[in-house]
């Protein structure tokens, strides 16, 4: 131990493994689903979940374009098996989402927060009234505002706000989180 603590240091040493564990996951997942769509599988349930988990962390890591491939592949499984419409598609299009606005593509995000936010309100275990209803609600806000379209973007932020002032209470992280966006978006305004 004193040789790694002098010598590389346990913080450096730490970054390195998990370096390691995160490519070495990236890689034999890649691998695994290459396998799946060569036996036939890419429309499995199976398949469906691994390229969900290999695009969140492609996207967490910022590999966006890998990360969009693998959602793609997600939703394509998981439409083959549930439908075009069931609710479990709706935190997939929110992660695309995020993927596509950390890229800059405001539009496709748009796109993909509105199949979210549909999926979302038509649920009677969600609707619209529910806290993640309000995160997708916020997060089109912010795209909204990103974009200069300052009236749209406060509209949302007042739904958000309602549904998490509601179910949240006024100390919430989420709830000011929501009051700091619309902070921002009325300082961008010169209000």
């Amino acid at each position: 131990f004193k040789a790694i603590r002098s010598d590389i240091g346990f913080d450096k040493l730490n970054a390195k493994v998990k370096e390691q564990m995160r490519s070495w996951y990236l890689e034999s997942g890649c691998d695994y689903a290459e396998d799946m769509e060569w036996e036939g599988k890419s429309l499995t349930k199976e398949f469906g979940t691994l390229c969900f988990n290999l695009g969140t962390m492609f996207k967490d890591f910022a590999y966006y374009d890998e990360a969009g491939f693998k959602f793609e592949q997600c939703l394509k499984a998981k439409k083959s098996y549930l439908g075009e419409d069931h609710f479990d598609l709706a935190e997939t299009y929110n992660n695309q989402a995020i993927n596509f606005k950390k890229q800059g593509k405001t539009a496709e995000a748009m796109d993909a927060y509105e199949h979210s936010l549909r999926l979302k309100m038509e649920n009677p275990k969600v609707g619209p009234n529910h806290t993640k209803t309000a995160t997708t609600l916020n997060n089109m806000g912010n795209i909204y505002k990103n974009r200069g379209e300052h009236d749209k973007a406060q509209d949302f932020y007042d739904r958000a706000l309602k549904i998490r002032l509601e179910k949240l209470g006024p100390d919430h992280k989420e709830t000011a989180s929501t009051w700091n966006n619309m902070g921002d978006n009325y300082r961008l305004q010169g209000d």
